[in-house]
């Protein structure tokens, strides 16, 4: 994790708490933890996302629709849709998506597929 003083001392736990609500899911693609691999093919983990892109704003909640509610600030990602979420959100200046994977657009409504 880049810029760790960025993130609360007790961030493992919150992360830990959000992997448990969101059941080891990507929120927005659905893969399953256990299905994600890095390039060269070793296991890798969810990404917990700040959807506002503050790491200072570890709102959360642990029911309901986790998305458009404003008490909530943290949710699941794979690492590919975690990096298009921030780049969309424009936290990054390019646009890249990798080849079948699918997306949905920022209000998480419609499913697009590149």
């Amino acid at each position: 994790m880049n810029n760790r003083h960025l993130y609360p001392k007790n961030w493992q736990e919150l992360r830990t708490l959000i992997r448990i609500r969101d059941e080891f899911k990507c929120t927005i693609c659905g893969k399953k933890e256990t299905e994600l691999r890095t390039k060269k093919g070793n296991p890798t983990s969810l990404h917990v996302m700040h959807l506002d892109g503050d790491t200072f704003n570890n709102d959360y909640t642990t029911d309901g629709n986790i998305f458009n509610n404003e008490y909530n600030n943290l949710a699941c990602g794979c690492p590919e849709c975690h990096r298009i979420y921030d780049q969309r959100n424009g936290n990054n200046n390019r646009y890249v998506v990798k080849e079948n994977h699918q997306i949905i657009d920022l209000t998480f409504q419609t499913i697009k597929q590149k």
